[in-house]
């Protein structure tokens, strides 16, 4: 009996090894198993930030050219402000010199009115020929 028992003991002890190697076995497969899906959502992950980096890059140079347009435009904006402005004071001026020279026209006329008045009343008027 003592060989039955030393039997028994090493097929207990060979079944106990083939179950711990094979349950090493299993876990050693899930292990590669999602070593894999963690590779393949790694890769996953860095195509979409590489396709969110070129997405940044395009608005990027978006923004940048409406910041180039948004200048242009203050910029044009700016122009026109003092466009106007000099206009306004070039009209102001022209205005003055409108009401200066009506003035002026008001002196000539009562001037010359003045002169064919004194003119008619000597009798020395020019002749129509």
């Amino acid at each position: 009996m003592k060989i039955k028992a030393s039997s028994v003991l090493f097929l207990t002890v060979l079944a106990g090894a083939i179950l711990l190697f094979s349950a090493c076995e299993e876990e050693n497969h899930f292990s590669q198993r999602r070593i894999r899906l963690v590779g393949d959502e790694n890769l996953k992950l860095k195509e979409q930030l590489k396709i969110c980096n070129q997405q940044i890059r395009k608005l990027e140079e978006v923004i940048t050219e409406y910041e180039t347009e948004e200048q242009k435009r203050a910029d044009t904006e700016k122009e026109t402000g003092g466009m106007i402005l000099k206009l306004l004071r070039d009209s102001d001026a022209a205005g003055k010199k409108i009401e200066k020279l009506t003035d002026e026209n008001l002196q000539l006329k009562t001037r010359i009115a003045e002169l064919e008045s004194a003119l008619a009343r000597s009798g020395d008027q020019p002749d129509a020929q």
